[in-house]
């Protein structure tokens, strides 16, 4: 009896955790694709969060582990901004790579618009999100660009410890002042991650 239970218990959880998330063909009517290049593309829904892939993607078998961390990504940046996490749902494009990303995007970075992610590897997961999160926290864009690209280095989940990072910055000299940087619009967080730290 205890053994049946034990059974039915097992099987009920993997029930419920296989239906949290789905991998389907994309719907052809499906209004969220730049073009009809995507119409072969399959998803991966789990919650509020829609990962659209091509088939035979090389980290197929980790998309799974990808939205869960885009999951903690997603509340500790709002979180961190002290805002509620956006009630849309989080739709990424998960190209296969560096080539398929820049040949289907025009763009040579992973990135964010208001409505999508759009990222590859390698790369951090962060400065897209951030990208696809700042609009939903400002309606207009920082003035600055170091405000904005700060962010976007600074959320960036990579590991780094920009605080300490900014130490060391201070104790060689190399520290550059924010009243210095407030009249400096034209940072860029690919090239001059310093002043984005």
């Amino acid at each position: 009896m205890i053994k049946r239970l034990l059974f039915l218990f097992i099987t009920t959880s993997l029930l419920i955790s296989c239906s949290s998330d789905k991998k389907d063909p994309i719907s052809k009517s499906d209004p969220n694709l730049p073009d009809d290049r995507y119409e072969s593309w399959l998803t991966f829904t789990y919650n509020d969060i829609k990962i659209y892939y091509p088939e035979g993607h090389p980290l197929e078998g980790k998309i799974n582990d990808m939205v869960k961390i885009y999951n903690s990504i997603q509340n500790q940046s709002c979180r961190f901004l002290r805002i509620d996490v956006p009630q849309d749902t989080l739709r990424i494009f998960f190209y296969t790579g560096f080539g398929q990303g820049t040949e289907m995007t025009g763009k040579e970075y992973p990135f964010g618009t208001n409505n999508a992610v759009h990222f590859w590897i390698p790369s951090y997961y962060g400065p897209s999100y951030i990208q696809y999160l700042l609009p939903k926290w400002q309606a207009k864009e920082p003035r600055y660009k170091f405000l904005k690209h700060g962010l976007i280095s600074m959320l960036d989940f990579s590991g780094k410890n920009w605080h300490y990072y900014t130490d060391s910055l201070v104790k060689t000299t190399k520290f550059i002042p924010l009243e210095e940087l407030a009249y400096d619009t034209t940072v860029n967080s690919n090239t001059e991650r310093k002043q984005s730290a």
